[in-house]
Formats: C-alpha cells, sequence, structure tokens
C-alpha cells in the first residue's frame, strides 16, 4: 500500500541502486483520460477523486547487481513520466508511461525483460547549490526531450507531507506488461527526506510523445536528496482479455 514505510522487506535484492538528486513534478489529470494509457485489468489509482502524472528527474549515482556492491561505474541520469494505479491483484503501484536513461545496457535489458517503455537518451543533471537543472534528448527517430529547472527551498514538515505528498512517493512496486503478462516488480527503500522546490524553467515535449496531453496547470513540486533502493524478484500475473498486448498509447 501507498506511504511513507515499504510495504515489504527486500533480503535478498537482485539489484540495488543509490538514486539522487531527485525532482517529483506532480500534475493532476482526470482518472478517466489516465485509464485510456493502461491495459485490460488495470485502473488509475486515485487520491480525492483525482488521478496523477509525474515527470520525475534524477541520478542513479551507482548500481549493484546481486551481492556485488554499488558501483558508481553503472551512474547514469534517468527521467521518468508515470502514472499511479491498482494493478491486477489489487496492489497500488507505478506505471510508466516512458523513461529516459543514459544506460544502453538498462534500456535493452529492460524493455526485452519487462517490456518497460525506456529510451536510450543523451541526458544531464547539474547542480549549483540549490539549483537543480536535468536534459535529456532520446536518441533515434522520436527525439522527445526535456529541460527542468527547480529551485531547491526547505524540507517539508510532518503535517504537509501527510496524505497526498506521502501517497505520491511511497510506492512499493511497479507494473509493466509483456505479451499478454502483468509484471510487478518490488523495491524498497528508507523513507524519503523530502524538501519543497520550485520549478525556475520547464521546456518538455516528453508527454506529447507519450501521447498525452501536456498539463496547462502549475505543477506540485518536491525534491529528495535521494534513498538507496533495494529491488525484489518480479512477478508475473497472467491477465485475461487483456486489450493490447504492446504499446503504451491509449486504446
Amino acid at each position: 500500500m501507498a506511504g511513507r514505510e515499504p510495504e515489504h522487506e527486500i533480503r535478498w535484492p537482485v539489484m540495488r541502486q543509490d538514486w539522487r538528486d531527485v525532482a517529483f513534478l506532480h500534475w493532476a489529470y482526470p482518472a478517466e483520460v489516465l485509464a485510456r494509457y493502461l491495459p485490460s485489468g488495470f485502473e488509475p489509482d486515485t487520491f480525492a477523486g483525482r488521478g496523477y502524472v509525474a515527470l520525475s528527474s534524477f541520478r542513479i549515482a551507482a548500481v549493484g547487481v546481486g551481492a556485488l556492491p554499488p558501483s558508481r561505474v553503472w551512474a547514469f541520469p534517468e527521467t521518468n513520466l508515470r502514472t499511479y494505479v491498482i494493478g491486477p491483484d489489487g496492489s497500488d503501484g507505478l506505471w510508466f508511461l516512458s523513461i529516459d536513461a543514459e544506460s544502453v545496457p538498462v534500456t535493452v535489458w529492460a524493455r526485452l525483460a519487462l517490456g518497460a517503455p525506456y529510451h536510450w537518451a543523451e541526458m544531464d543533471v547539474d547542480r549549483d547549490g540549490r539549483s537543480i537543472r536535468y536534459r535529456s534528448r532520446r536518441r533515434g527517430a522520436g527525439q522527445a526531450r526535456h529541460d527542468i529547472g527547480i529551485a531547491v527551498g526547505d524540507p517539508v514538515p510532518e503535517p504537509d507531507r501527510e496524505g497526498l505528498v506521502d501517497w505520491f512517493t511511497g510506492r512499493w512496486r511497479s507494473w509493466t506488461h509483456r505479451a499478454g503478462v502483468a509484471i510487478s516488480s518490488p523495491v524498497a527503500h528508507e523513507p524519503w527526506p523530502l524538501q519543497h522546490a520550485e520549478v525556475v524553467g520547464l521546456d518538455e515535449t516528453v508527454f506529447a510523445a507519450a501521447g498525452l496531453a501536456p498539463p496547462n496547470e502549475e505543477p506540485l513540486v518536491h525534491y529528495s536528496p535521494g534513498v538507496h533502493a533495494r529491488f525484489g524478484v518480479s512477478h508475473p500475473h497472467v491477465l485475461r482479455g487483456l486489450a493490447r498486448v504492446a504499446g503504451f498509447g491509449p486504446r
């Protein structure tokens, strides 16, 4: 269940990642609009009747596979465009509309093994004091891009993070689908340390590339210095009557 504390303990992770300089930009979207982007068996997860889409950019500062300690050799930036869903078994989680990453091995493996919508991109994360700039341009066809600038503020007080903010950030599995099978991938990490933030620049075509109308409101913005994430074994769930076997656009 979404919340501040991990839903499960992952004692034997298949992968570990150190996430750093994480920006969360959230916009409200009608749930009926988001439902068009989900396969049969899934429905939008809502808060007070509203669905949400997030653009989240960060640095993966180190990666470790299995028992190997995380190494900075595999460091790369990543940006995901995501929404929140209820899966076929009733569990909530993340649904990725697109993921940009500056890592060929991760992009290829995640697409082939999990059906995740990864795209290889040229990316940069630059920090100057409390100002952070995230830039990306996809390689090859469909060169979606973004240039996001945020200014980091003070820590989020306890009363301000209860409810919606913890609902946004405390997600303990992602969902994908491949060849008619839904796949849930568990993750665990310490509670997010969160700070207020504001957008000082936003130029992007990631929403349009995913087939989603760009937002016309100001986002809710939060920042985290990072957490240490542990990934568990992915689990398949066969979907009966899956309307679409491949693709991440609307029905």
